[in-house]
């Protein structure tokens, strides 16, 4: 064999193994049908409770199907952490590209995450999109030294879902109204005083987004 047939075979093996490993950063998981559904992604949340709370909750508050995929997420090389905590945007990015439906998708992850403007997040969202990321690892009291209170570990959670969700829906920017819980909070702190539900406004907003979600006629006003 020739040198210059050697290295044309060698850079033949080598693009076949960059091609290969772009295959596999690429494929990193079935795809997800929303349909016209809520579904949550169990990212290693060993907490059943918190699961089944969030599905029975997310259910009554919008009158969608709820649904709990426990397979865990396959992630790309692009979305592994570079440092402790995970990127939120690369996260967010990961699970929009296996999705699809006219549903709702909330990745329910213990990861602890930040984005590229702040050291620490509890959520981001597409918005007007399908896609929401919630991380219930600093919504956990125990994370800040307190004692845990899995009440209050729960509440935090339904509100950050909720804020998120609410920016899928159409809300993009944040709620003046810190009794909405579409309000912004730039601390745990923060979280604990804003609101439960969403405002009136809000609330509209979600209202007409689950209608489209669910196939029913627009309204003449």
């Amino acid at each position: 064999m020739s040198q210059r047939t050697r290295i044309k075979l060698y850079a033949v093996l080598c693009m076949a193994g960059l091609l290969a490993l772009a295959a596999r950063e690429i494929d990193f998981g079935p795809t997800i049908n929303l349909q016209r559904d809520i579904v949550i992604l169990n990212d290693g949340i060993a907490d059943e409770e918190m699961l089944a709370m969030l599905q029975d909750f997310l259910h009554r508050r919008f009158s969608l199907p709820v649904h709990v995929v426990k397979k865990p997420l396959a992630l790309p090389a692009a979305a592994r952490p570079k440092k402790p905590q995970w990127d939120m945007k690369d996260l967010l990015e990961a699970v929009i590209s296996r999705v699809r439906g006219e549903g709702r998708c909330v990745l329910l992850t213990c990861k602890d995450t930040y984005t590229r403007d702040m050291n620490w997040s509890t959520g981001l969202a597409r918005c007007n999109g399908t896609t929401a990321i919630v991380s219930v690892c600093r919504l956990n009291p125990s994370f800040w030294g307190d004692a845990y209170d899995r009440a209050w570990h729960y509440k935090r959670v339904r509100k950050i879902v909720l804020h998120e969700l609410g920016h899928t829906f159409g809300q993009c920017d944040h709620c003046g109204d810190w009794a909405c819980a579409i309000h912004g909070s730039g601390s745990i702190g923060e979280i604990d005083q804003t609101g439960e539900d969403y405002c009136k406004r809000c609330d509209a907003i979600a209202n007409a987004a689950i209608a489209a979600i669910r196939g029913e006629p627009k309204t003449a006003r």
